[in-house]
């Protein structure tokens, strides 16, 4: 997926702060139905090194990326949570201790993606591919 944006500011290593221009890339988007968001912001890698705060950019984000993304940051907390509704289900543990531990579990599965997140942050990131002229 490529979207044209907007740099706010970059910073020492080559982390950029972007604006995004939803005029052409959100009408092909399958998701533009769900948000519907103008002026989204998000940071991605300044592969050109050339970007320069204000200047009009083309950010790629691909397919890949995307879905691997969604999948951490869903599927991981929701696995985290179910573990402990099952075991609640069997009998295994009572259905309020179930309950309880499956909210804790749920905020630990988001801990996770946290710390995934960290450390993983580069290779999961947009990157600016194009600067266009001013």
């Amino acid at each position: 997926m490529y979207i044209d944006a907007k740099v706010k500011n970059i910073a020492d290593n080559n982390i950029a702060s972007v604006v995004s221009l939803c005029a052409n890339s959100c009408e092909s988007c399958k998701g533009s139905l769900f948000c519907k968001q103008k002026d989204t912001s998000f940071e991605a890698k300044d592969k050109t090194k050339k970007a320069k705060s204000g200047d009009k950019v083309r950010v790629y984000l691909p397919k890949s990326k995307t879905i691997l993304s969604s999948s951490i940051l869903f599927l991981i907390p929701l696995l985290c949570m179910a573990v402990f509704l099952i075991l609640g289900n069997f009998r295994v543990i009572s259905e309020l201790l179930s309950s309880i531990l499956s909210v804790v579990s749920l905020i630990f599965g988001f801990f996770i993606v946290f710390l995934i997140n960290k450390k993983n942050r580069a290779a999961l990131m947009p990157e600016i591919i194009e600067v266009y002229e001013s």
